[in-house]
């Protein structure tokens, strides 16, 4: 494990977050929501999504012992960005 996280971070080209946020309901009342997606670019070693802890994270919360969950190809990253957005049904009407 610890020889397969140094070759990612040797690879690692970028890491970045994207957080949504909009007016929703949760319990029949008005609330903010949110989805959140973090990943690493490595390179030839692809995509890594860390999944838990979820976004987003609080001071803390990251531990040497928090996984980084899995490879994701291109294609399921833009299936993973399209699924932050919100559904219709989902935002509160004004």
């Amino acid at each position: 494990m610890a020889a397969t996280l140094t070759e990612l971070i040797l690879a690692l080209n970028s890491h970045w977050r994207i957080t949504v946020a909009w007016d929703g309901q949760h319990d029949g009342e008005h609330a903010p929501m949110l989805r959140s997606l973090a990943v690493w670019d490595c390179g030839p070693r692809g995509y890594w999504i860390r999944e838990q802890p979820e976004e987003p994270i609080l001071p803390g919360q990251v531990t040497p012992e928090s996984p980084l969950t899995w490879f994701a190809r291109a294609g399921e990253m833009w299936r993973k960005l399209t699924d932050l957005l919100p559904e219709k049904v989902e935002l509160s009407p004004r």
